[in-house]
């Protein structure tokens, strides 16, 4: 499952919908300047799906107590 969301992420990320549901939270003159960076689409989904592998990987880690 997680490993489904994480191959989605680019495409959500470069979504309008996404960026839509952005502007809720962030100013749109702020949602449009990073947004309007060459490349920071793909910076995005790769810092999001760091974060989401890392979690993934520590999930499957045996807990050492």
């Amino acid at each position: 499952m997680m490993d489904h969301a994480i191959s989605q992420v680019p495409g959500t990320a470069a979504s309008h919908a996404f960026r839509q549901q952005m502007s809720r939270f962030v100013e749109q003159s702020k949602l449009e300047k990073m947004f309007g960076m060459p490349g920071y689409e793909g910076y995005f989904a790769q810092s999001v799906n760091t974060l989401l592998e890392s979690a993934l990987r520590e999930q499957k880690m045996p807990t050492q107590l």
